[in-house]
């Protein structure tokens, strides 16, 4: 279970003025975006063609992982502060704890699929503090209990927003980020009072653990939790009679564990040869993904229509790394690995 550091509850309960909660926030940026890269890898992993729904639960909550992450970003801007995106120490150094966890807590690293690490690393990311345990039907793997969550540090942020009132609201609107499309980007919105705060921080620990009593966020999808559990006792979660209302036993989420690549545990780009096909395969798609984060800093820097180009190199980041996953490093015999490292700007 992520388990956050007390000192971040302490810091955002003790917080008196917008300010004390700028770091607070860039550290809620950074998390999300900290998730991003292990769920794309594990996705990544899954051959072309093969493993499908797998494929598509896992790439869908990733991207709305990157929702979440904008959504935080819209919220630091609007009480007058400026998300920190482009930058090297902004990127993890897989494997390590998440930011904001404590010492001896969940690590998390660049791995290829397999139902353990939906289990022991993905479901422990998102687990509730209370969570629902469904009955499964046909298959008997139980869920580890309890633990304390992120949405108590986003509930920390919501009381003090609150507490502190309309008067921190001090951002430019203009300078926020939204994209005008249906699904999970319409959360997307500009962020100008305590109500739009409180909205887009409440969807977002709905959207990754559900409710208390149900395992839905706040538009009726299946939380994040519930979707990996999906994943792991290979079985859709359908209304049932048992007491909880839901269990694992509708239609088969099924995988074919041949149809994995067979990548490396946590890669870095100097595993590979300066120079080798390996390296610049590796390097030219650490390079796409700075450019896209960079493109994600112009438009949150008060350039909100740069997210257009930043979304153009997401597109072209999916492909690439299909290609790279595909290829086999020589020296190794196995498939080359999406390593997500920061590269400096290209220079003409």
């Amino acid at each position: 279970m992520l388990k956050i550091h007390p000192g971040f509850l302490a810091a955002a309960r003790n917080a008196t003025v917008a300010s004390d909660l700028h770091v607070l926030l860039q550290h809620a940026v950074r998390l999300e975006h900290s998730t991003i890269a292990p769920y794309l890898t594990a996705a990544y992993s899954l051959k072309r063609n093969f493993n499908t729904g797998i494929f598509q639960a896992i790439e869908a909550i990733a991207l709305e992982e990157m929702l979440h992450m904008a959504m935080v970003a819209n919220v630091l801007t609007a009480i007058g502060g400026h998300p920190k995106i482009a930058d090297v120490d902004f990127v993890p150094r897989y494997p390590d704890r998440l930011p904001m966890s404590i010492g001896g807590g969940l690590v998390v690293g660049l791995r290829k699929f397999s139902l353990a690490l939906v289990r022991d690393v993905f479901m422990e990311i998102e687990k509730p503090e209370t969570p629902l345990e469904f009955p499964v039907h046909p298959l008997a793997l139980g869920l580890a209990p309890q633990f304390a969550t992120i949405g108590q540090f986003y509930s920390a942020l919501i009381q003090k927003i609150t507490e502190l009132g309309e008067t921190i609201f001090t951002g430019d609107p203009g300078h926020q980020v939204v994209i005008d499309r249906p699904g999970p980007w319409q959360h997307l919105q500009p962020i100008t009072n305590v109500e739009t705060a409180t909205a887009a921080l409440n969807w977002i620990v709905l959207d990754g653990e559900g409710t208390t009593n149900k395992p839905f966020d706040g538009s009726g999808e299946l939380a994040h939790y519930y979707r990996f559990a999906e994943i792991f006792h290979g079985r859709k979660l359908i209304p049932d009679t048992n007491p909880l209302g839901f269990a694992y036993g509708g239609d088969a989420v099924p995988l074919d564990e041949s149809k994995i690549w067979n990548l490396p545990d946590n890669p870095k780009a100097a595993d590979y040869p300066e120079g080798s096909q390996s390296r610049q395969a590796v390097d030219f798609f650490n390079q796409q993904y700075s450019d896209m984060l960079r493109a994600l800093q112009t438009a949150f820097d008060g350039t909100p229509g740069h997210i257009m180009q930043a979304q153009q190199i997401m597109a072209q980041m999916r492909t690439t790394a299909v290609q790279v996953v595909g290829l086999v490093d020589p020296a190794t015999g196995m498939n080359l690995g999406l390593t997500y490292e920061y590269r400096p700007a290209l220079t003409s």
